[in-house]
């Protein structure tokens, strides 16, 4: 019988922990010859997808959205053998203690790569801001940066998000088909050029490292061949992963957009019609 997607991330899980405690007790040797990176994105590009699949690969360690201002239940599982209020106060005043201690630690030598995600928009507030600039002098962190064509389809699922206070759905559970957007022409113009903007700002920020250029409509249409190239990039071994979250709405963009023509008309001309279909 096959194992449900769920259940293989959790048994891979307590494998992980009982592999910790185990190095921390000098039971096993551990390394800090792996590969380190960090998948940066903005919100909405399918980037839960793409740390979820990566999260099933037994030789990848993958922390969720390290600087993220929340404070999310998702860091159980990332710090399960450390005191979270000491991860948290961490993140909060000495953020480069956190990555060197906690994140890019020394692993148990099944692990081939270590990664977390982090959003242009993450850390840039007080001292997290320091992250920055390390990153920038760590050249050895890879960058994956994912992002996606159709910035239309971003917004679109920002809003959505926003509208029904649903950011990320597991497989079986479902999203009310019924709920429609009104957008704005003003707002969705300056939404696609602040991405494209933070897009540029950050590829230049970060030119002087190895830098892995993604497209969610890639990973989407062709994602054995987009994970092939991704594992290379990392310098693990090809291993097929599960997908475990779902797409949160399947409907075209004129089902959700209820002013849809009007807003289309009104790009018409611009660098931004071909988002339109």
């Amino acid at each position: 019988m096959l194992l449900k997607p769920d259940l293989l991330l959790k048994i891979k899980r307590y494998y992980s922990i009982i592999r910790d405690i185990a190095l921390n007790l000098n039971l096993i040797q551990g390394h800090l010859k792996y590969t380190k990176f960090i998948i940066l994105c903005r919100s909405r590009t399918g980037s839960n997808l793409l740390l979820n699949q990566l999260q099933f690969h037994e030789n990848v360690r993958m922390f969720y959205e390290v600087f993220s201002p929340d404070n999310s239940p998702k860091e159980f599982w990332d710090y399960i053998n450390h005191d979270i209020q000491i991860i948290r106060d961490l993140k909060n005043n000495n953020p480069i203690k956190l990555i060197d201690d906690f994140v890019y630690r020394e692993m148990p030598l099944n692990i081939s790569a270590v990664g977390f995600k982090l959003f242009y928009y993450h850390a840039r507030k007080g001292k997290q801001q320091e992250i920055w600039q390390y990153l920038e002098d760590r050249q050895d962190i890879k960058i994956i940066h994912l992002v996606r064509r159709n910035l239309l389809k971003v917004h679109v699922s920002q809003q959505m998000a926003l509208a029904t206070n649903s950011w990320y759905l597991k497989n079986g559970k479902k999203l009310d088909s019924n709920t429609i957007i009104e957008l704005d022409y003003e707002q969705t113009r300056r939404a696609f050029e602040e991405t494209k903007k933070l897009e540029a700002e950050n590829e230049i920020f970060l030119k002087n490292h190895q830098i892995l250029k993604i497209f969610y409509e890639d990973i989407v249409q062709n994602n054995v061949l987009e994970m092939e190239k991704i594992q290379n990039f990392l310098e693990v071994k090809h291993t097929p992963v599960y997908i475990s979250t779902k797409k949160q709405s399947t409907k075209s963009l004129p089902k959700k957009i209820k002013n849809y023509s009007e807003l289309k008309t009104s790009f018409q001309g611009s660098p931004y019609a071909s988002f339109f279909e």
